[in-house]
C-alpha cells in the first residue's frame, strides 16, 4: 500500500524498475513488432479498465491527441527495439525532456530558460553520437524511430499536462486500445511461441499496466523531483538488462552519448526544480 512519501518513493523505484525491462522483453519475444505492441498494449488496456472500474467517458479532442500520441510512442519504441540497439531507442526516446521544453514554447508559449538552450544543445550534440558507424538501413530507421517515439512522447507529456489531475488515465485507456486494434491485421504474419507469450503478458500486465498504476499512485505522494529522478533509473538499467540476458552490447559512441543525455536532462532538471519557478518549468 502506499499511504506515504515513504512507500511512494518505493513506488517509484519499482516502477522505473519494471520499465527498464521493456527492452529486454521485446528483444526476447520473436514476432513482428506492431503484433508485439498490439498485445502488450490489449493486456495492458484491460488492466487499466479493471484499475478504473470499468468507467469509460467521452474523450476531448485533446484527450483524444494525448491518446494518439501514447499509441504512437509504444509502436515506435517497439519497433525502434527491433530494428536498433536496445540502448539507442530508449537513449533517443528519453530525449522526450528537451522536446518538451521546444514544444512548451512553440504551443504553450512557456518561456525558455538559459538551462533548456544550454541543455538542447549539448543533446543534438550528444545525438550525432548514435548514428556513427552503424550504417545499416535498419539500424538507421531504428534510431530514427527511437528519436521520433522521444518526441510523440514530448506531446503526450506537454497535453496531459494541460489536463485536470486525475484524467490522464482515460485517454491512456484509449491510447493502449487504439494499439490493439492498429497492430491486428499483423498477427497474420507472427506466431508467438509458449516463451514469447509469457514475454507479451509481462510486457501488457508489469511493464505498461501495474507500473503505471503504481508510479501514478506515488507520485499522489512523492514530490514532483521525486517523480523526475528516480524514474532515470529506467535508461540508465533497460541496456544493462539486454546485455546480461540478450548479449547485445551497444556501441562506444551509443554508450558515451547515452551518459551526456542522462546526465544533462538530470542536471537540468535538478536546476529547474530548485530555481525556476513552478510557472515556467518545463517539464
Amino acid at each position: 500500500m502506499i499511504t506515504n512519501r515513504k512507500s511512494a518513493l518505493l513506488g517509484l523505484i519499482v516502477a522505473a524498475l519494471l520499465w527498464s525491462t521493456g527492452g529486454m522483453l521485446i528483444k526476447l519475444i520473436d514476432g513482428h513488432a506492431l503484433a508485439i505492441s498490439s498485445s502488450r498494449a490489449g493486456i495492458a488496456a484491460i488492466i487499466l479498465l479493471i484499475y478504473n472500474r470499468f468507467r469509460i467517458t467521452r474523450l476531448t479532442k485533446t484527450q483524444w491527441l494525448i491518446a494518439l500520441f501514447y499509441s504512437l510512442t509504444v509502436i515506435q519504441f517497439v519497433a525502434a527495439n527491433k530494428l536498433t540497439t536496445s540502448a539507442n531507442a530508449i537513449f533517443l526516446q528519453f530525449t522526450a525532456a528537451i522536446w518538451v521544453a521546444i514544444f512548451s514554447r512553440l504551443f504553450l508559449k512557456t518561456r525558455l530558460r538559459k538551462s533548456d538552450l544550454i541543455s538542447i544543445i549539448i543533446i543534438m550534440f550528444s545525438l550525432t553520437l548514435f548514428f556513427i558507424n552503424k550504417f545499416e538501413t535498419g539500424n538507421i530507421i531504428g534510431n530514427i524511430l527511437g528519436l521520433s517515439s522521444g518526441i510523440s512522447f514530448a506531446g503526450f507529456i506537454v497535453l496531459i499536462g494541460t489536463q485536470k489531475e486525475g484524467s490522464g488515465i482515460q485517454p491512456l485507456i484509449y491510447g493502449n486500445v487504439f494499439t490493439f486494434l492498429v497492430g491486428l491485421p499483423f498477427y497474420t504474419v507472427t506466431m508467438l511461441g509458449t516463451s514469447s507469450m509469457i514475454g507479451i503478458i509481462l510486457l501488457g500486465l508489469f511493464q505498461i499496466g501495474i507500473s503505471y498504476i503504481i508510479y501514478s499512485k506515488s507520485m499522489e505522494y512523492a514530490t514532483a523531483l521525486d517523480g523526475i529522478l528516480i524514474p532515470v533509473i529506467e535508461p540508465i538499467l533497460n541496456p544493462i538488462w539486454v546485455v546480461l540476458l540478450v548479449h547485445e552490447i551497444p556501441s562506444i559512441y551509443a554508450i558515451i552519448g547515452g551518459i551526456i543525455m542522462i546526465t544533462t536532462i538530470t542536471i537540468r532538471s535538478m536546476y529547474q526544480m530548485k530555481h525556476v519557478e513552478p510557472q515556467h518549468r518545463t517539464i
